[in-house]
């Protein structure tokens, strides 16, 4: 016996059903008996913006067209064009929509121009870069000027107020012919040649050997991206355009250059017109020099010698040092820098860079293996300490000693941007005396230890500076470049002259 089965409805009809039915229990089967759901669109995608032009970092004169240029895409939408697309700056607002626009109008200043994208759902895409607009050279008085830029290499981590050293030796650099011979209108300004930056002439001299030497106030050197100044001049009816003393930070006690002829007694500003060693600071720290017991006879004219930065002085270990009087304190949160190059060590004695009698000195070690290392020592109660690195003769060295109150391993040397060891000193090292501050002598009767060779460059100040700072200090003055496009020095280069 057999069953007919008859079918009457279309074979593809019945083979739809059946997919259907199997595709549906395949999908309850993965989805734990849950209901079906709609799948829901997938979420809208934010547009990606660029920005073709200019190139980031780009200068303009104010007045001057600026062409912008951009597109995006979106996912979803493809190109988008006109209103799509806008253009702002954080000075000066909306500047602009589309795919490029000129403009002539952005402010004097540092914009970042950024560019939106919105795609038909309202999501959006971003880019942005930095350009400078800056004074139009032709509303000026000078008739050239220099860019210089300062490689972002010097620099660690930023650093603000940073006193840059600017020195040109080229002996075929413009500046010589086209600045007055006295150097008053050279003047220096940031980046869109607005801001005028506080610069100090530590020497200028525009015959002979011709050479400059200048510090600059950097508000801002930057250790990502290359710090661009500018250098102007040739006003044949400028007047003095420095402003020394707002150059060094606040916390700068006292700067000797130490570029003066220490025989002729020179009007300081301040107006000590009794002392040979002028203080760059507006503390007016200003020294005597002295080459007899009791500084009635001054050092030479011919101990003013060239040094690592510009002139330097030659003290000769017997009898020449620098008074610096009574008012100068450094109790805690200090850092000494100089630059040293010492011919001699004499023992017993040990010869002193700078410091007070019975209190404390920075000094040089003089005696078997110890000999040649720096040395710190404070006098009540007594505790001395020394450098790991031996110093050698006729060669200079950037030295720093700093010291931090209230911590253990507060005592820190750098030797040419470098730290060398980490010690431990109790601080304070306050003054308990009347004894002057002195430069290159220690004087503890009956023991003299005067120091022998060439100091160039002191500093002291009432705060720990950086070990960041400190590197970059030495790594500009050792070597800040010439103004020779020849030198290959990385920090400090000079572009072609400018005409106005």
């Amino acid at each position: 016996m057999y069953y007919q089965i008859v079918i009457k409805k279309p074979l593809k009809t019945i083979l739809s059903v059946c997919l259907i039915l199997a595709f549906a229990l395949i999908l309850n089967s993965c989805t734990g008996g849950n209901k079906w759901a709609v799948p829901q669109a997938s979420s809208n995608m934010s547009p990606t913006a660029v920005i073709t032009g200019p190139l980031a970092g780009n200068i303009s004169d104010e007045g001057t067209n600026v062409t912008f240029t951009g597109s995006a895409q979106d996912p979803e939408d493809d190109a988008l064009t006109g209103a799509s697309l806008v253009w702002t700056s954080d000075r000066d607002g909306q500047i602009g929509t589309g795919l490029t626009f000129n403009i002539a109008a952005l402010s004097r200043g540092a914009h970042v121009i950024t560019l939106t994208a919105t795609d038909a759902s309202g999501a959006t895409g971003s880019a942005s870069i930095a350009v400078t607009v800056r004074t139009p050279w032709r509303d000026l008085q000078w008739g050239y000027r220099q860019q210089i830029v300062i490689s972002a290499a010097m620099a660690q981590t930023d650093q603000g107020n940073f006193p840059a050293l600017i020195k040109i030796t080229n002996q075929t650099n413009p500046l010589f012919g086209n600045a007055l011979s006295n150097g008053d209108d050279i003047l220096f300004t940031d980046m869109d040649g607005v801001n005028k930056l506080d610069h100090e002439i530590e020497h200028f001299r525009d015959t002979g050997l011709k050479e400059l030497y200048a510090w600059v106030r950097i508000p801002n050197l930057s250790s990502s991206s290359d710090t661009i100044i500018y250098m102007y001049y040739g006003n044949g009816g400028a007047v003095n355009q420095e402003n020394a003393d707002m150059v060094w930070d606040s916390n700068y006690l006292a700067v000797w250059h130490l570029a003066e002829d220490p025989s002729v007694s020179t009007d300081c500003d301040g107006g000590a017109g009794t002392k040979e060693v002028c203080d760059s600071t507006s503390n007016d720290y200003d020294g005597d020099s002295c080459s007899i017991w009791n500084c009635t006879t001054k050092m030479s004219s011919g101990d003013q010698v060239p040094g690592q930065i510009g002139g330097s002085l030659d003290f000769d270990g017997v009898n020449d040092w620098i008074e610096l009087g009574t008012s100068l304190v450094i109790d805690t949160n200090f850092t000494i820098e100089t630059w040293i190059n010492f011919r001699n060590l004499v023992p017993p004695a040990k010869p002193s860079i700078i410091g007070h009698a019975w209190d404390w000195h920075f000094q040089l070690l003089d005696s078997g293996l110890d000999s040649g290392r720096l040395w710190f020592r404070r006098w009540r109660s007594y505790e001395g300490r020394a450098s790991t690195t031996v110093l050698s003769t006729d060669r200079w060295y950037h030295v720093v000693v700093t010291l931090t109150s209230g911590t253990t391993n507060n005592l820190r040397f750098y030797i040419d941007g470098v730290l060398d060891p980490i010690e431990s000193m109790v601080a304070p090292v306050k003054q308990f005396t009347t004894w002057n501050l002195r430069m290159a002598r220690e004087q503890q009767p009956p023991d003299i230890a005067d120091y022998d060779g060439f100091l160039d460059e002191m500093r002291m100040s009432d705060t720990v500076r950086s070990p960041e700072w400190i590197g970059a200090s030495f790594l500009n003055q050792n070597d800040p470049g010439t103004g020779n496009p020849l030198d290959p020095d990385v920090y400090t280069t000079f572009e072609v002259e400018e005409v106005n």
